[in-house]
């Protein structure tokens, strides 16, 4: 949802770097999932 909130903040000008990161989110995403369950799972 802040993902969303901060787009809808940006000018139509930054969409091209905009388009370049989200290209990125799914790789950030799992990542991000894979840190969690390390975490989770040492404790």
């Amino acid at each position: 949802m802040a993902l969303i909130y901060t787009l809808s903040d940006i000018p139509a000008k930054d969409f091209d770097n905009v388009s370049s990161t989200v290209t990125w989110l799914p790789f950030a995403n799992s990542l991000v999932h894979i840190a969690l369950f390390m975490v989770l799972s040492v404790f």
